[in-house]
């Protein structure tokens, strides 16, 4: 949820720059979509997951018997929907489209797309980039975020990719995922040319602007990162959140500086 808001408020400051605060209703109301369908998506996957859960996760509410998983679907179908609806009533055209076509994406992952291995890893990775697409809708240039969401779909793609590795045991009751398929070896490689390929984007961009030069900064987080990948792609996964974070503070600093 954190990360959902971050993505907003740091993407629509990239994409207005100081003239943001001109912008911020905008951008809370973007943001409170996001987290609905955020924390939506999040409710219906564990209702679907206590299986794969209680093998790869069993800590969590719904397998230690702390929440109904019929009532965990019925909370996130619920959430996605009022996502949606504030999207269509306060804000309208292209920000409402995605919002809404995040949430159909969400529910097609959980029911379908997430047992096809590696298709499901680009669903997840492209409705991360709509965040990133909307908090430019907010703050009024959505084409100034254009690199910012493909770094952002590449690290993700990673990340998704580390996270497979790391519940290979647990998924193999409901999935075929890319580790499964190819071996983790070979899916640990994909997985840090992914992180790679993102903040090698960040370093090009610092020929036209300076302040990109601070992606040696992800660049070694995830390098860190990739190097623990195959013994503890948990962490490696880790890291990849910390270079989201840091990539989009970079683009900001950008367009404030």
């Amino acid at each position: 949820m954190a990360v959902g808001i971050l993505a907003i408020v740091l993407s629509a400051v990239a994409a207005a720059g100081t003239g943001v605060a001109d912008r911020m209703q905008e951008v809370v109301i973007t943001a409170v979509a996001v987290v609905l369908y955020v924390c939506g998506g999040n409710a219906f996957n564990d209702s679907l997951d206590g299986d794969v859960d209680s093998t790869a996760h069993p800590d969590r509410p719904i397998p230690v018997g702390a929440i109904d998983p019929g009532m965990a679907k019925l909370v996130g179908i619920g959430l996605m929907l009022v996502s949606a609806a504030v999207s269509i009533l306060l804000l309208g055209g292209a920000s409402a489209a995605i919002v809404a076509a995040a949430c159909i994406l969400l529910v097609l992952y959980e029911l379908l797309l997430k047992r096809l291995g590696p298709i499901g890893n680009v669903t997840i990775a492209i409705i991360t980039g709509m965040s990133v697409l909307l908090g430019g809708f907010s703050g009024g240039d959505p084409v100034a975020v254009i690199w910012l969401t493909a770094m952002v779909f590449t690290v993700t793609l990673g990340r998704e990719i580390y996270k497979d590795m790391a519940d290979i045991e647990g998924d193999r009751i409901a999935r075929v995922t890319l580790p499964m398929k190819v071996g983790p070896e070979a899916a640990g490689l994909m997985a840090a040319l992914f992180y790679i390929v993102a903040c090698a984007i960040c370093l090009m961009r610092s020929f036209s602007d300076p302040v990109y030069y601070a992606g040696i900064l992800p660049a070694a987080v995830a390098v860190y990162g990739i190097a623990h990948g195959w013994s503890d792609p948990d962490r490696a996964d880790t890291c990849g959140k910390v270079c989201l974070l840091l990539l989009m503070l970079i683009t900001a600093a950008a367009a404030l500086y």
